[in-house]
């Protein structure tokens, strides 16, 4: 091989470090972590998540590395949507948000729209460190066209890394965690807002 190509070689390389790797963090928390409470709350409830709100991803380069948290919105709805159900004795998907004219909502208690505003994570110095992640979700809880509360949530994802040729694993394990938390502190602050409280005690047997 001549001088040459191995420069060459050696350049194409040395480019390949500089440009970094992109790395695609699918996030998939699992439903087993959602807490289920012994008795659901005697309400109907109906949820809408916005186009905003499902599309929902983050991207951000972190020690040279592209990092994109392809599903941060998807796997949101999914959990929250499973979360709800479990907490509350009817649970239907509205066709537009709340606020719009729509033909069940005069049948339900009140509405939930959430929103994601924002995330954030790093990735540490070695893979046996902790994977910091936090999402935030504002849950906006309506009664008809009136926005009766905005609680703001962050769930967060801290697992301890393991070692592995898959560079994804550790982040989307933290990012999973934090949607399991965040979910988790929404049902949580939902149930201790005054209007769930009232509507409940009226209802309850």
């Amino acid at each position: 091989m001549s001088a040459t190509m191995i420069r060459t070689g050696v350049a194409g390389v040395a480019i390949g470090f500089l440009a970094g790797c992109a790395h695609q963090v699918p996030a998939t928390p699992n439903t087993a972590a959602i807490a289920t409470p012994a008795h659901k709350v005697p309400l109907s409830v109906g949820f809408y998540f916005s186009e905003a709100f499902l599309g929902f991803q983050h991207s951000e380069s972190k020690w040279g590395d592209g990092w994109n948290f392809i599903n941060l919105g998807q796997a949101s709805a999914n959990q929250f949507r499973e979360a709800l159900e479990r907490n509350y004795v009817t649970v239907v998907k509205l066709n537009g948000k709340p606020g719009k004219a729509e033909s069940d909502a005069k049948a339900l208690d009140l509405m939930i729209a959430p929103e994601i505003q924002g995330y954030a994570f790093d990735i540490p110095l070695t893979k046996f460190q902790v994977y910091p992640a936090t999402i935030t979700y504002k849950i906006n809880v309506y009664q008809g066209d009136t926005l009766s509360a905005s609680p703001i949530v962050s769930g967060v994802g801290d697992t301890a890394g393991s070692p592995g040729f898959d560079f994804s694993t550790n982040p989307s394990n933290s990012a999973s965690k934090a949607i399991e938390d965040g979910v988790n502190k929404a049902m949580a602050v939902l149930a201790t807002t005054p209007v769930v409280q009232s509507l409940a005690q009226k209802k309850a047997p």
